[in-house]
């Protein structure tokens, strides 16, 4: 009787464990197409790995992917940042580190540029599995849509 109990228990947590399914992912270089496609980001600019490193102090050995976009003006707080860290400790770390980037934007637009600062204040930090992500925009809550829309 202890072991039909023990294997049916066992069975139980094999399908539970199946059930969730494989965990879902993103193209990042896609979604920030399909952006560019749904929004005029002509004013926004690509980030290199050592951007990443230097304005977000994000290691590139971190990161499995990303897709990242920033103002080419200081005057606007824009910010496309989607980051896929190599595991779930790399994606913490990056979102340390966005957090401080988040909080270091609302610090310089809080007594400068209000517009930007309630731009800045509406939005936040995300996390999906490893994947963390930062939209700063007029159109961020239609923008995180098609991110999240684009996991399969």
């Amino acid at each position: 009787m202890k072991k039909l109990a023990a294997l049916a228990l066992a069975a139980c947590l094999l399908l539970a464990g199946c059930a969730g399914g494989p965990a879902k992912s993103a193209d990042l270089s896609a979604v920030q197409a399909a952006l560019s496609a749904q929004y005029d980001l002509s004013g926004m600019m690509a980030l290199s790995e050592d951007d990443l490193l230097d304005m977000y102090g994000v290691k590139t050995e971190d990161v499995k992917q990303y897709a990242a976009l920033i103002a080419k003006t200081s005057t606007s707080a824009d910010e496309i940042l989607l980051f896929e860290g190599r595991d779930a400790d790399a994606a913490a770390r990056i979102k340390a580190q966005l957090d401080k980037r988040y909080q270091a934007k609302l610090n310089e637009a809080k007594d400068y540029l209000p517009d930007e600062y309630a731009k800045i204040s509406a939005c936040k930090v995300e996390t999906s599995g490893n994947y963390v992500s930062l939209i700063v925009s007029a159109d961020a809550q239609a923008m995180k849509k098609l991110y999240q829309d684009s996991f399969k």
